[in-house]
């Protein structure tokens, strides 16, 4: 409650699928791909927001089908156990981080290949735990596993070098623009939509005018619930929970 304080704190009204770009951004990045079709589905268990003043659901899966033929699979937002774990399965064999407890677990990768894939002088199996290229020191010290020194630095060597970095506008508008649409696929109970190519004018053209938003503030006939339960009634009891710990805020909501 202190994150999101107010009834309609964006937090409060976030629909399962839409913070999907930080598990996304690694995927497209190992894989150099783009997605071109999206699935989505919400799961719905109330009991998971209680007591929170919520009325969207819990979590989500989506499923991406990329310009590569590939398919990625993302679960989460917030669903008890949140953790962090990547499997990524290639032409010759698999790698994963290795589960362990917490957000970050133990830093270890899991890299195997089946016995007929293998190449001679490669081991069939190995894990090992990863450092960073330059810069650890630096790294270790800063939030996010690291993750926060990284997102800086590499936006100041782009500025400072004059090099448009992997990240452009392009991909950061369609990995956000996956959210919207496994939105508006679990709307549908998960049929496949299909994702606009925002380098092509022509394509921009056709979504410029879709002003679809599940927020408060825009809310009006046509525009999507937060939830696939349908309108969400909000309990007296939540929200005098919420209430009780906002009034704790220096600014209060």
């Amino acid at each position: 409650m202190r994150i999101s304080p107010g009834l309609n704190h964006w937090r409060n009204w976030l629909p399962s699928t839409y913070y999907c770009t930080h598990a996304l951004a690694p995927l497209m990045y190992i894989t150099n791909t783009m997605p071109v079709s999206i699935y989505g589905l919400s799961i719905a268990v109330p009991e998971i927001t209680d007591p929170l003043p919520r009325p969207n659901d819990p979590g989500s899966v989506i499923f991406c089908r990329m310009d590569n033929g590939a398919v990625f699979r993302i679960f989460g937002l917030g669903l008890p156990g949140h953790s962090n774990w990547y499997r990524v399965h290639g032409t010759r064999g698999a790698m994963e981080i290795t589960r362990g407890p917490g957000y970050f677990g133990p830093g270890q990768v899991r890299v195997w290949h089946d016995e007929w894939d293998c190449l001679a002088g490669t081991p069939a199996e190995r894990t090992y735990t990863p450092d960073w290229p330059e810069h650890a020191e630096l790294a270790n010290r800063a939030g996010h596993g690291g993750g926060d020194f990284w997102t800086n630095f590499e936006f100041a060597s782009a500025i400072r070098a004059g090099r448009q970095p992997y990240l452009d506008v392009y991909r950061g508008v369609a990995m956000s623009s996956v959210g919207i649409l496994a939105w508006k696929s679990a709307l549908a109970d998960g049929i496949p939509l299909a994702m606009p190519d925002f380098r092509k004018e022509s394509s921009r053209r056709e979504v410029e005018d879709d002003h679809w938003s599940p927020w408060p503030s825009n809310a009006a006939p046509g525009q999507p619930l937060v939830s696939i339960r349908g309108q969400v009634k909000l309990k007296p009891k939540a929200i005098a929970y919420a209430q009780k710990h906002w009034k704790k805020l220096p600014l209060r909501p």
